[in-house]
């Protein structure tokens, strides 16, 4: 899901700060949505209003999150990798698989798919989403980085059908209760 995050953090930029002329034109707007995720992020600034300057790929951020996402890639459309996959050696004396290592039934079953998912680096990958939004955000000019981070900190926004314009809806302070009276 952490390359989920980063795609929506992208999105989310377009949905706000796309240039007038690609929000009022559906088709060029879904055209630019629907761009690979590295071409979306290259063409950020030349989408979007608000940035100070473009977004180089080949910054150290944007490498890690590209590996990010092609290993998400891998996984949901069911590329196979076999080395990840393999429960090492096994031989067989007719039917009884011997293995050359001693691991347990758990290990050779559950224990791969859990090395295969690469459980123990979801806080590295954390990271890497992290330094990837870090890093987007520092190309805006800091009146529009600060509303961005603003609205990302907030759990309930609206849409303003009549302006086309994104505001927040309840403050964070919104109470819900009632009085009990005798």
């Amino acid at each position: 899901m952490l390359p989920v995050m980063a795609e929506s953090f992208v999105n989310f930029l377009l949905f706000i700060l796309a240039k007038p002329e690609i929000k009022s034109n559906d088709r060029l707007y879904q055209t630019t949505l629907r761009q690979p995720i590295d071409i979306r992020v290259q063409s950020l600034h030349l989408n979007c209003n608000g940035f100070s300057s473009n977004v180089d790929y080949t910054t150290e951020e944007c490498k890690k999150f590209h590996t990010l996402m092609n290993e998400r890639n891998d996984l949901l459309h069911g590329n196979v990798n076999i080395n990840k996959q393999a429960f090492g050696n096994v031989y067989f004396d007719k039917q009884m698989p011997i293995f050359d290592q001693y691991e347990d039934f758990w290990e050779k079953s559950i224990g791969v798919s859990i090395r295969t998912m690469n459980i123990q680096s979801i806080y590295g990958e954390y990271e890497v989403v992290k330094n990837f939004i870090n890093y987007i955000l520092s190309k805006l000019n800091e009146k529009i980085k600060e509303q961005i981070e603003h609205l990302l900190e907030t759990s309930r926004l609206g849409f303003n059908e009549e302006t086309k314009r994104v505001g927040i809806l309840f403050p964070p302070y919104l109470v819900d209760m009632r009085g009990f009276t005798k």
